[in-house]
């Protein structure tokens, strides 16, 4: 069993002050037998104490009724939204003269408000739109159109997945490939060995996303491996880039041996970084020409023409005229 918690509940005047302005006043619900226009107004003089005579109610335009306290302010909003923010006070908004930073607050506050719900008015309104569309389709039509739908919105996942696994390469990667090269061609030099340690740490990483995400990455590396002479493995170097590096720059005996492959391994870590930059620039682009939301919304009109409710034997495509 479940209880909903009480909660006061008030009435709300909505005053028109005698220069214009709207000003909206709260009571409690309980608080109001017997009391007169006259009264009220009277209270209102006396706790609105920021305010000059310019600014008395002159009469009631509406009163809303049953309140919660935590939809007061709401109100407000709208009202400003409507009249104006320096035509509108209530609620917590009862200073004559706003800040910079309250009007700012309002502003947001407004600007969230109306935009959910003109946004869910869009979506509204487009459901209708594509329920007319849709209305003279059959309802093979119908279900050929939602499967095409489907596959779209399977393959633009497929590409969010594939560029969250791929966008793995940054800025400062592309920096440390000159960084590495010129500490690979000063022998006897003094390697900062935390920088070291993330750099390989992080070829480490790319060079796996790239072997495992990355679409015909073996045939890409046999490519590139044919324009060099002296070639290491690609493959191997892959899982363990450190092992090459460390001969070169701690090991005085089997620098000589390793340091004929660094072209090709600086060329195979370029190719890797800006082969993986490349692919998710492209993904971008797609995903963003990609209208996404409107064939979620078409998919979903489609679903409800189909499968109107779970809990009845009817299955025929919903119409509107």
């Amino acid at each position: 069993m479940f209880y909903i918690m009480e909660s006061k509940l008030y009435t709300i005047y909505v005053f028109q002050l005698q220069n214009g302005m709207r000003y909206l006043y709260p009571k409690s619900k309980n608080m109001m037998d017997n009391m007169s226009s006259r009264d009220l107004f009277l209270e209102f003089r006396h706790s609105i104490l920021s305010f000059d005579e310019a600014y008395q109610p002159v009469q009631i335009l509406r009163t809303y009724t049953n309140i919660l306290p935590y939809n007061i302010n709401g109100l407000v909003l709208h009202y400003m939204h409507v009249y104006g923010v320096e035509n509108v006070r209530g609620g917590k908004y009862t200073h004559l003269i706003f800040s910079k930073d309250e009007k700012e607050e309002i502003s947001n506050q407004i600007k969230y408000f109306s935009h959910g719900i003109e946004e869910q008015e869009q979506h509204i309104d487009k459901y209708y739109n594509f329920l007319r569309e849709y209305n003279h389709l059959s309802l093979g039509n119908l279900w050929n159109e939602r499967t095409r739908i489907d596959k779209l919105l399977l393959k633009h996942n497929k590409n969010q997945k594939l560029y969250e696994n791929l966008n793995v390469v940054e800025n400062d990667d592309i920096y440390k490939i000159v960084w590495l090269e010129e500490l690979c061609n000063t022998p006897d030099c003094t390697v900062p060995d935390l920088d070291y340690a993330l750099c390989m740490s992080r070829i480490r990483m790319i060079f796996i996303a790239f072997n495992v995400y990355y679409e015909g990455a073996t045939e890409k590396m046999a490519s590139l491996k044919n324009n060099f002479t002296n070639t290491l493995e690609p493959v191997m170097l892959l899982y363990n880039p450190v092992a090459f590096f460390d001969k070169i720059i701690y090991s005085s005996s089997e620098r000589k041996e390793q340091f004929m492959y660094l072209p090709f391994v600086i060329a195979l870590i370029e190719m890797i970084f800006y082969s993986m930059r490349n692919r998710c620039d492209e993904l971008q682009f797609d995903m963003k020409s990609f209208n996404y939301d409107e064939l979620l919304q078409r998919n979903r009109t489609l679903t409800n023409m189909l499968k109107p409710l779970e809990d009845t034997d009817e299955h025929l495509p919903l119409s509107i005229q």
